[in-house]
């Protein structure tokens, strides 16, 4: 039956673009971007078809017509997919994983290009903006409810569940999740209707209950962050701030257990000091990154040859392809050069963002809000590896097309102050 359905969604996809390119984009990002269900068709995605399809919408897009916008952007993210796609072919050796996650990247950049050259009407970008709402509290759904009816082969050896949601891991999944929460705010905030307005505090609860469900730790540590953000900049309003702490020391009570089962530190009965698997991890696979970029400062050791190269010159054993820590995974991989790319976006991302602070309420206000969703994602790239999420790349190519759409209904550029 997911088949069936999955096979639909493509053609479906595929019939809209050749109409209305705009309508394509959103279908194929719910999709591929907020269910993930090309990860249970392991057969069927061999033939690329994700890729296909975004190789159809680009051509349908520009045979309707484009605007090149936000130049760049686009110089950043073509030069960043240019130095990855270097550094794959020029590495010693090259294996599927990389191969997948090249390609991944540049299913993404097709598609950011896309959104930026053909957005810029608000009604559009708001849509963007709940999809990807949508996307998230699907996944936040499908993580209580397993957490209720727990699946048998996400049940850890320890005995303990985490919820993966509809995503492959649960740790993405909750940084999906916390990232959405501030969307969900805004549209609580400021939506004019009483339903949209109960949906988007209603959504709200649903992700921060998901988050809980997964526990991730990195992501209860952006979820604090997030939420004392939105604290702040809602400070007066006193009726929310008890309700909504009330109701998350309630999550916790109940969510305590399965984190304490999860402690990082712990001593045992004869006093002595015991680190988790995980926590060591955490220190020792971004060690390993860094010791390996300062053998290859310049090309990298190419996509997903961490677990390889570590083993030939660290002489380390690593049962793991990611170094947990998305910049140094930049670093590491494909140089100093792709990694400068990488940090050039997120600064023009926030930079946009700040820029568009100056222009009105409207922007103001929604400027704020995904900023808070990207300062959490940067949180957690701190922690994981998010290079290849496609989650991650939507949240940056939003603010240009804020942008864009600024420049739209104002006929000229924001002045920078």
């Amino acid at each position: 039956m997911l088949l069936i359905l999955y096979s639909i969604s493509l053609l479906l996809t595929a019939i809209v673009s050749f109409f209305k390119p705009i309508y394509g984009i959103f279908i194929y990002s719910l999709i591929f971007f907020f269910l993930n269900l090309s990860s249970f068709f392991k057969d069927l995605d061999a033939y690329r078809p994700a890729f296909i399809l975004g190789i159809l919408l680009a051509i349908c897009t520009f045979i309707r017509g484009y605007k090149i916008r936000q130049m760049q952007f686009v110089i950043f993210f073509i030069l960043l997919l240019g130095i990855t796609a270097g550094t794959y072919y020029l590495s010693p050796k090259q294996n599927e994983d990389g191969l997948n996650c090249l390609i991944a990247l540049f299913k993404v950049c097709i598609l950011s290009i896309i959104i930026v050259w053909t957005v810029d009407k608000r009604k559009d970008f708001m849509a963007l903006f709940r999809f990807i709402e949508i996307g998230a509290v699907c996944n936040g759904a499908f993580a209580i409810f397993e957490q209720i009816y727990h699946i048998p082969s996400r049940i850890e050896r320890s005995g303990s569940y985490r919820s993966w949601g509809l995503q492959g891991e649960p740790n993405e999944v909750a940084g999906i999740m916390v990232a959405a929460i501030p969307i969900s705010y805004y549209f609580y905030k400021n939506s004019t209707n009483n339903f949209f307005k109960r949906l988007g505090l209603c959504n709200m609860f649903i992700l921060i209950g998901a988050v809980i469900c997964t526990v991730s730790r990195t992501a209860l540590l952006c979820l604090i962050l997030v939420y004392a953000g939105i604290l702040i900049k809602n400070r007066r309003n006193i009726v929310f701030l008890v309700i909504s702490t009330l109701l998350i020391f309630v999550l916790f009570s109940f969510a305590r257990d399965i984190y304490l089962q999860r402690q990082s530190v712990q001593t045992t009965l004869s006093g002595k000091t015991v680190y988790d698997s995980s926590f060591v991890a955490h220190i020792q696979l971004p060690l390993n990154g860094f010791k390996l970029w300062l053998h290859h400062p310049f090309m990298g050791i190419g996509l997903r040859n961490f677990r390889e190269q570590a083993r030939k010159e660290l002489n380390v054993s690593i049962h793991v392809g990611a170094i947990h820590n998305t910049y140094l995974q930049f670093l590491c991989e494909t140089g100093i050069f792709g990694f400068i790319c990488f940090i050039s976006l997120l600064i023009s991302a926030f930079g946009a963002l700040t820029k568009l602070k100056h222009g009105g309420v409207f922007y103001s206000e929604i400027g704020d809000y995904l900023q808070l969703s990207l300062f959490s994602w940067c949180v957690f790239g701190l922690f994981f590896s998010v290079g290849v999420t496609a989650y991650f790349w939507f949240y940056m190519t939003l603010p240009f097309v804020l942008d864009n759409v600024f420049n739209a209904e104002n006929k000229q550029p924001l002045a920078h102050h």
